[in-house]
């Protein structure tokens, strides 16, 4: 059971126990004779616990005149504040919110006297709305205290819980890369031998933050932490990772270059390994000092002949291409262009960084934010890999919805594309091409949609493009709302590791599409509109089949998504 101490007496008591103790604890009632001052107030009393009820309480006395924004910034200070978020206390049916912006400056509606707020309403608080904590306040009876000039007073508070080690040991630091599992606290020997990123590591903290977001403690109250603190703190000082760090920043030129060479070298373990991936994290906080290395790596492997390191399944060229690609570079997009021919070695090589459409495009994007052209001449190259075209598309359309790329420009190219798409007859570009249409808003070139549907180059069975574009045309005043729903889907590459993750899954499944704005839709074998693709033919009840060699599952698929087969027809 988790107990709480009591911060005038320092006596520990049960949490059923621990409101009756504050209200009558004669320490605390002397607390304004010792003080000094010999005045009184009636103060409120909260007991804030962490909504998913894990033991974490603070027993709070507020003084008369406190406002939600007071209590919003004592949270803040003794449990939660990482990134400057966004809260948000719930009243009933009001809501209250306040955030510190980039700049330092505190914006709130939350400005509201809890004297104000109905006694018998549970008040629900929620710091940060992406990777939330959430908390309850209950008000309990007031008490008479000693006026000392803070607003907020901590009356009494859980003691840390204590946390084991998988080993059963106590821990004393937590992963915040982990889910929860076996690795998610680590005792001082287990984190010897842990294949853990440095980045991820913190000490505990006695706070339902502990392990969320970048929180990293200790907060306000350094006394109700954990004693192993400053062992935690010294013992990841130490390690490698961090001194490698340090080195980067501050160290002398050989040594960090020796260490660019260490760090690019773990790339060549198997894929997705927590050590390669720790590795591409770590390359990634540095990125513009490994950028020359990455590159030269992902240039040389575009050369036909191009032998890998060593032998064995690895994809070290995946990982610089996606960790350098954040980089704008237009010689190297053009480079890319040039050698990913369908069936080509480079191909081959380069599979998997290309079968996922939003990533792929995200990369296309991110190297050609300063010269976005080349997306528009890469989508019209015949030559260049159907997949990579269809990228390129979308690719447009992030720059125009990151504010990149005028929407006249957008425009232009998105128009200037109709004809290579046609001349294609590619149902996958038709679709991708509708899709960037409708993402930038289509009243200027609303032709090329009805000239695609014409071709039968869109399937409307799965979305129809045609209703969707006389929708956003009878709506024109929704064109701000469907930029910000689109925010999460056209986005440049901005979690490259992330990415990597999901490009190079063992077994990923690909999801099912969502409608539009989203995922982009994809035909299923059994819907073919018109002729099945070479290789496939269409029985008399509507399935297709296939009526030539069986096709590779690392091969590219047949139905033309330019996927490959095992992750779309045959997955």
């Amino acid at each position: 059971m988790i107990r709480s101490q009591c911060r005038f007496c320092r006596d520990s008591y049960a949490s059923s126990g621990i409101a009756r103790h504050v209200s009558a604890c004669k320490a605390r009632q002397g607390a304004a004779v010792r003080g000094g001052s010999g005045e009184t107030d009636l103060f409120e009393h909260l007991v804030v616990t962490d909504e998913d009820r894990l033991g974490y309480r603070l027993d709070l006395l507020a003084a008369p005149g406190t406002t939600l924004d007071d209590l919003d910034v004592f949270l803040r200070d003794i449990w939660l504040e990482c990134c400057g978020h966004l809260s948000v206390f719930r009243v009933g049916g009001q809501t209250y919110s306040s955030y510190e912006d980039d700049w330092g400056f505190y914006d709130s509606s939350a400005d509201v006297e809890l004297s104000w707020l109905p006694v018998s309403t549970e008040i629900r608080y929620d710091y940060d709305l992406g990777t939330s904590t959430g908390l309850r306040i209950k008000r309990l009876s007031p008490l008479r205290h000693g006026r000392s000039g803070a607003r907020v007073v901590l009356a009494a508070r859980n003691e840390p819980p204590v946390l084991e080690c998988a080993c059963g040991s106590e821990a004393i630091v937590v992963n915040r890369y982990s889910e929860w599992d076996d690795d998610w606290v680590f005792c001082a020997k287990c984190l010897e031998q842990a294949d853990v990123d440095f980045e991820a590591l913190a000490p505990l903290t006695n706070s339902p933050r502990m392990g969320v977001c970048g929180y990293d403690g200790p907060g306000s109250d350094p006394q109700g932490e954990y004693v192993s603190r400053p062992e935690a703190e010294r013992i990841l000082g130490d390690l490698p990772g961090h001194i490698e760090q340090e080195t980067l920043d501050h160290g002398p030129t050989a040594e960090r270059m020796a260490i660019v060479a260490e760090y690019l070298s773990r790339l060549e373990e198997p894929a997705n390994l927590p050590s390669t991936n720790a590795a591409a994290r770590f390359i990634n906080r540095n990125v513009t000092l490994f950028a020359s290395a990455l590159r030269d790596f992902v240039t040389s492997a575009l050369e036909p002949d191009w032998e890998p390191p060593e032998a064995g399944r690895h994809a070290r060229h995946v990982y610089a291409l996606y960790l350098y690609g954040q980089l704008p570079d237009a010689e190297l997009f053009t480079a890319l262009v040039g050698t990913l021919r369908e069936g080509s070695p480079v191909v081959k090589r380069f599979g998997d960084a290309f079968d996922l459409i939003e990533p792929c495009s995200a990369l296309f994007a991110s190297l050609c934010r300063e010269d976005p052209a080349l997306l528009a001449r890469a989508a019209a190259d015949d030559r260049f890999i159907v997949s990579g075209r269809g990228c390129a598309i979308r690719a447009l359309a992030t720059l125009h919805l990151t504010d990149l790329l005028d929407r006249d420009e957008a425009v232009k190219h998105l128009e200037g594309l109709a004809d290579p798409v046609v001349a294609s007859g590619d149902g996958f570009l038709g679709r991708m091409l509708a899709e960037a249409i409708c993402a930038v808003h289509p009243e200027d070139i609303i032709r090329v949609v009805q000239r695609l549907d014409r071709e039968g180059l869109l399937d409307n069975a799965r979305v129809d493009y045609l209703a969707r574009v006389r929708d956003l045309l009878q709506k024109p005043g929704e064109r701000y709302g469907l930029r910000e729903e689109l925010e999460d889907s056209y986005t440049l590459l901005d979690d490259p590791v992330h990415v990597l993750e999901i490009v190079l899954a063992e077994e990923y499944v690909f999801p099912e599409p969502a409608p539009f704005p989203f995922a982009p839709e994809y035909t299923p074998p059994a819907a073919f509109a018109g002729r099945p693709p070479s290789g496939l033919e269409a029985r008399e009840d509507g399935a297709v089949v296939r009526s030539s060699k069986k096709v590779g599952r690392n091969e590219r698929c047949p139905c033309g998504s330019g996927k490959k087969y095992k992750h779309c027809c045959g997955g």
